[in-house]
């Protein structure tokens, strides 16, 4: 009796070590998960490193919503997540919700002027253009509707996309959808309306036939910049996500994926993280394909 529970145990084991084993040797066959390059920048000042070397094969990227301008307290970051919530909470449905907060953000975009995060930027973004060979891009989670009062912003603060821009001419994109949710290319910005913003640089490269080598993407949402980032690496050109992060003053207020920026600012000025403390704040995005 004993040695069939030795001979037993012995079976067991095998089989534990076979599986073990296993497990390991399938996690090694499966393809790893390329890494996604994501850069925090705390000044608009470092923008210009990343591009003095770059030629007419790669494409600066640019969110023009959020990404340099924004609005101080009414219509900003931390206002329009707030105001999401409630509107998902009263309305009870997401897809009401977020269309209604959109036209509450662009009637927002009419009547209240937006601000340059840094004073800086303009005179930043000319001395991009004139020192790189890269070409530029805007792009705007807006659709038609959005033009006038997107535009009006930029030219406000002396920011024009359409010097290296990409086309010279403006189209609508090939993608089914609404007229008035129309993705349109326009003065050197997508403004992609309701399609998904991979879906929007896919069919823009489509049309205008281009096969860019490498696209720099600068936003500020890091969950965006990674799904552009990822959505690159499988079309097989090179990435560099930019987070632009401004911590000389307490324009906006965030919620996840910046929940310790959002510890230190509260009522008072934005603090400066730590390089540390912002790259685990990145690592903690959920991986992507």
């Amino acid at each position: 009796m004993l040695k069939i529970q030795k001979k037993r145990m012995c079976v067991s084991v095998v089989i534990t070590v076979g599986a073990i084993v296993g497990f390991f040797n399938s996690a090694d066959a499966a393809p790893k998960k390329k890494k996604i390059p994501i850069q925090i920048l705390y000044s608009f000042t470092k923008v210009s490193s990343y591009l003095k070397n770059e030629d007419a094969s790669t494409i600066f990227c640019v969110d023009v919503d959020r990404g340099l301008l924004q609005h101080r307290y009414l219509g900003s970051p931390g206002w329009q997540e707030t105001r999401r919530r409630q509107l998902f909470k009263s309305l009870e449905n997401q897809s009401y919700g977020n269309e209604r907060l959109g036209e509450e953000t662009l009637a927002i975009d009419i009547f209240r002027n937006k601000e340059c995060l840094e004073s800086e930027i303009p005179e930043q973004m000319e001395a991009i253009l004139a020192n790189s060979s890269a070409l530029v891009l805007g792009i705007s989670s807006f659709g038609i509707t959005g033009i006038p009062a997107t535009l009006h912003s930029l030219l406000r603060q002396n920011l024009s996309f359409q010097k290296r821009s990409i086309a010279s001419e403006s189209f609508l994109l090939k993608i089914d959808s609404a007229p008035s949710d129309a993705s349109v290319f326009y003065k050197g910005v997508l403004f992609r309306g309701e399609t998904a913003i991979v879906d929007a640089l896919s069919q823009l490269f489509a049309q205008l036939d281009l096969s860019p080598k490498k696209i720099i993407f600068l936003g500020e949402d890091p969950e965006v910049v990674q799904a552009v980032g990822s959505a690159c690496i499988g079309w097989g050109m090179n990435f560099l996500g930019l987070v632009y992060y401004p911590a000389q003053e307490s324009l906006f207020s965030y919620v996840h994926p910046y929940s310790t920026a959002t510890e230190l600012q509260e009522a008072q000025g934005l603090q400066v993280i730590s390089d540390e403390v912002a790259q685990l704040t990145l690592n903690a995005l959920p991986k992507m394909n």
